[in-house]
């Protein structure tokens, strides 16, 4: 790598450059004076090695751009390539959102090596031929080192468990929060096996909600769905049909209410004796 820790190594350049422009009759007043500048405490804290890499791992362009680069690397090893054959093109890296500047840090970390390309169509092969260690141009290409494919495994790895991770907590909170059930047959409504009401005799109205999430897999709020009637204000008759699917639950498990326009209702679970309440879009 370019150097580690990196403040040591931008100190001693500038120590020394600042005493290379020191030998020529540079002015007092308009000299660079770098080493002062250095020899003071940095404001920002300076990361550590591992810190930097983990900075980095978290950068999404970097995510995407390792990603290409190992499927680059596992394509040739699959293959029974040279990984020339596979290497990624700038312009491809750059479309992830990678710079000249993220280039040389990979460059000079040990994790990617770059060459420029000069294949022609009459080649069988891709050809290559060596750019300057920290200059870069249209046509070069990227492949990853031994470290860079170990670096770019850790980052794509540690995705993917973030990832597992989430869809992981996600059906256990899927599993906590059973979905209300409504058997149209029965005429029952149910959370998580446990009744909650039992119509003993018809109440279109609230059955006809009841259905409508039923039939729409219990979604956090529904559209009015009753018909309109002459001589009804909707939104009223709305808000009495929700005031009724409230009471005379056998264990208060689901609470109905509207979503305050008059237009749609919406439920959440009621969880325990206690009456806590948990929004169904949570």
């Amino acid at each position: 790598p370019c150097g580690s820790p990196i403040w040591k190594k931008i100190h001693e350049i500038a120590v020394f450059l600042t005493r290379f422009l020191s030998r020529f009759a540079i002015s007092e007043n308009r000299a660079w004076t770098l080493e002062a500048a250095m020899s003071h405490e940095p404001s920002i804290p300076v990361p550590g090695e591992q810190e930097l890499l983990d900075a980095v791992a978290a950068r999404p362009p970097f995510q995407m751009a390792l990603a290409e680069l190992l499927n680059a690397s596992w394509y040739a090893h699959s293959a029974r390539c040279d990984i020339w054959d596979f290497a990624v093109e700038i312009h491809r890296l750059r479309e992830y959102g990678l710079n000249e500047t993220d280039f040389r840090w990979l460059v000079c970390s040990g994790f990617v090596e770059h060459a420029n390309e000069v294949t022609q169509s009459r080649h069988d092969a891709r050809r290559f031929e060596a750019d300057g260690k920290l200059t870069f141009s249209s046509r070069s290409c990227f492949v990853l080192t031994g470290d860079g494919i170990l670096f770019a495994r850790g980052i794509v790895d540690g995705q993917a468990r973030k990832r597992e991770q989430i869809e992981t907590g996600t059906r256990r909170s899927s599993q906590r929060r059973p979905t209300p059930v409504w058997d149209d047959q029965q005429h029952e409504l149910r959370v998580g096996g446990e009744l909650v009401k039992r119509f003993k005799w018809p109440a279109v109205n609230q059955e006809r909600i009841l259905a409508v999430f039923q039939e729409e897999g219990w979604p956090p709020r529904i559209d009015d769905p009753l018909p309109p009637q002459p001589g009804q204000d909707p939104k009223r008759r709305l808000h009495d049909t929700i005031k009724c699917l409230n009471k005379y639950q056998k264990h208060k498990r689901v609470q109905f209410r509207g979503d305050g326009r008059g237009q749609g209702v919406m439920w959440e679970l009621v969880d325990g004796p206690n009456g806590i309440r948990r929004d169904a879009s949570h």
